[in-house]
């Protein structure tokens, strides 16, 4: 079996939230927690960040790991993050001269996973038939989602569940970002087919788009270990 090569995406650009991937958490930036993570699950044979952003870049490489130019045209706004791990891939494969077997993908925006969520993730993909694996977080009571209509009239997304209680309206679980493992051969196909849930909990699950989710992050960072 060939290497296990861990991506981290890291583009500098960021309209919602500037500079999301500096943000710091216990003195490390996401991308430091991520690269940290990947290394203490003994798991990752290979540790790349793929990146545009010179700060980010230096950080990677102070850490021990490969760094990828990331081009510009996979650092936009549109540009689907599969589309730079691929690149990535690509250009660790051309400097080593040997072909990945597995790539973890690891989201930095997701910063309180552990390195056991990691493991646990390669060890499911080790499956029979190598399915594809998406780390998620259960929703209780997703009876109750809701859309917003006309007049701002709410909307139950699935009627027959609504009249439940919360509590009953049956679980759904969300893809929290944090982990994906796929096969280097399926890396071109969209990583939800076949693809097996490994269940985090709500408290290492928190993906972070704004302020508020980094103010959450670094609370709950304050009173448990980082991995």
């Amino acid at each position: 079996m060939g290497p296990v090569l861990a991506v981290i995406p890291a583009r500098a650009g960021s309209k919602g939230f500037p500079n999301k991937n500096r943000q710091r958490i216990r003195g490390l930036s996401l991308v430091q927690l991520a690269i940290r993570a990947a290394q203490m699950s003994r798991t990752c044979d290979l540790i790349a960040v793929t990146t545009d952003d010179a700060l980010l870049a230096a950080q990677a490489r102070s850490a021990g790991v490969i760094v990828i130019r990331r081009p510009a045209r996979l650092a936009t706004d549109r540009s689907p993050t599969m589309a730079a791990v691929t690149h990535a891939v690509t250009e660790v494969e051309r400097a080593f001269g040997s072909t990945v077997d597995t790539v973890v993908v690891l989201e930095p925006t997701t910063p309180l996973r552990s390195a056991r969520d990691i493991r646990e993730a390669v060890l499911l993909n080790r499956k029979p038939g190598r399915p594809n694996i998406a780390t998620v977080t259960p929703m209780v009571g997703a009876g109750w989602l809701c859309r917003i209509g006309r007049g701002g009239r709410l909307k139950p997304i699935d009627r027959r569940r609504f009249r439940a209680r919360r509590q009953q309206g049956g679980e759904a679980y969300l893809p929290n970002g944090a982990v994906y493992v796929l096969t280097r051969r399926r890396l071109a196909r969209p990583w939800h087919e076949r693809a097996l849930g490994c269940v985090m909990p709500k408290e290492r699950s928190i993906d972070i788009d704004d302020r508020t989710d980094l103010r959450i992050a670094r609370a709950l960072a304050s009173i448990r270990s980082l991995m």
